[in-house]
């Protein structure tokens, strides 16, 4: 009896879902392989929630080109199929998020370069950013060149989550655009990058840029860049006239709680 193992019983649903999860952990022919991903395109094609879920989560698991590539596909659904299509590409996204494998993120960097999908682009970079994998860091030193502002937002965010050195020559071009969320997060990655070589474009974007949004994005970041400068930029902040630096002026003076943080919330 010492080697007597009980089975594991799940509910049907549960059971299913675990099934092609192992599946596609399993070493499969070319044949095996393409009935597979037909299996899964199904799958991702319901209306239903479970189904999509049951389906995206095996491509994660799995891991290569042609599963991702049929998560990247979700992802640019534009059209409502019985939920609305964000509700398909939250699930495609939360699939994508845990891609491991270096094929599978490698199709998430071809996609960020040849998409014809703006949103999709975006979500690419993104997740190259989350992923903190900087062999993908000249992938996004040239998506800072892409077309559209909401690419080059989201690019310029991951190369800092990266700390890429060899982005800071794109991203100082970037300081200076006209769209307040390109500006910001490239001023932000440069300070993350090398907080040393630009910490005086960092404190003149969050006190003098002539966008608030921008200011209150770079304020954020000020516990984690210059916490021995967080009380004070903070202070300073919540007085400010639009409400946006003032409400992050708050939030880091909450997060701080001492003595003198509480006396100028009060």
């Amino acid at each position: 009896m010492k080697n007597f193992r009980p089975m594991l019983l799940l509910p049907t649903r549960h059971a299913a879902t675990l099934g092609l999860v192992l599946m596609a952990l399993m070493p499969l022919s070319s044949g095996q392989a393409k009935e597979w991903l037909k299996e899964q395109q199904t799958f991702l094609d319901n209306s239903e929630e479970a189904p999509v879920y049951t389906g995206a989560r095996a491509c994660a698991v799995n891991g290569g080109p042609g599963a991702v590539e049929l998560l990247l596909d979700l992802l640019g659904l534009e059209s409502n199929r019985g939920l609305p299509a964000p509700h398909y590409r939250d699930i495609a996204w939360d699939s994508l998020v845990n891609v491991k494998t270096d094929e599978g993120r490698a199709m998430v960097a071809a996609f960020l370069d040849d998409s014809d999908s703006e949103m999709v682009r975006e979500w690419c970079a993104d997740l190259l950013g989350l992923y903190g994998d900087d062999q993908y860091g000249d992938v996004l030193v040239a998506a800072l060149r892409d077309r559209e502002d909401g690419v080059k937002r989201a690019t310029a965010r991951a190369l800092g989550r990266l700390k890429y050195e060899p982005a800071v020559k794109g991203l100082l071009k970037l300081r200076k655009s006209k769209d307040p969320r390109t500006r910001g997060n490239s001023i932000g990655s440069l300070a993350q990058i090398n907080l040393e070589d630009h910490r005086d474009l960092f404190l003149e974007g969050i006190q003098k840029d002539k966008d608030p949004s921008v200011q209150c994005a770079l304020l954020s970041m000020v516990p984690a860049l210059l916490p021995d400068r967080c009380e004070a930029l903070s202070t300073k902040a919540i007085s400010h006239e639009d409400w946006r630096p003032a409400l992050q002026g708050v939030r880091n003076l909450g997060d701080i709680a001492t003595k003198t943080s509480v006396d100028a919330l009060v």
